[in-house]
């Protein structure tokens, strides 16, 4: 009994002996006026200008931000994917034309 009380403390302080610590400094992207930006620190970026920006996400490994983008609310939007070290953005997958 005193073996698995010792065992649930030590793993209980280990729990709550782990740190956590960014590797880099903290990034945000958001929204303002429909346009993407991002802000790193006290500095703010504009990344687009001239459409409709909704639905920003960061990959998992902070590289690229993934976003909706069209030339109007609730018409078509495109997906785009911002990649943050080269500091483009770029579409995954080419347009597909309807057949009429």
């Amino acid at each position: 009994m005193a073996i698995r009380v010792l065992l649930l403390i030590l793993f209980i302080g280990f729990n709550f002996s782990i740190g956590v610590s960014a590797e880099g400094p903290l990034k945000a992207a958001f929204i303002r006026d429909h346009q993407l930006w991002i802000k790193e620190g006290d500095k703010e970026l504009q990344l687009t200008t001239g459409q409709y920006v909704s639905s920003p996400k960061w990959s998992k490994d902070g590289q690229f931000i993934a976003y909706l983008a069209g030339k109007e609310e609730g018409g078509k939007s495109n997906l785009y994917i911002y990649d943050v070290k080269k500091k483009e953005s770029y579409k995954p997958y080419p347009i597909i034309e309807q057949m009429k």
